[in-house]
């Protein structure tokens, strides 16, 4: 099962709260995130998945 949060909406997520969803079995999945800081900042909290809209941030990451 899977918990999806609009990320940088009304509340804030963070790596802690990551943690003690996974404890729970779940899996999170933060949307729509698009601006290359916004998706390294996400990424930092290291959610399950991102949703985003910006292709060419990801590409870059596997050219690495």
């Amino acid at each position: 099962m899977r918990i999806a949060f609009k990320y940088k909406f009304d509340e804030e997520i963070t790596a802690d709260h990551i943690y003690l969803i996974r404890k729970k079995g779940l899996k999170i999945q933060l949307w729509v995130v698009n601006e290359d800081d916004i998706i390294e900042e996400a990424l930092s909290i290291n959610p399950d998945f991102i949703q985003s809209d910006n292709i060419d941030f990801f590409l870059s990451l596997s050219s690495d």
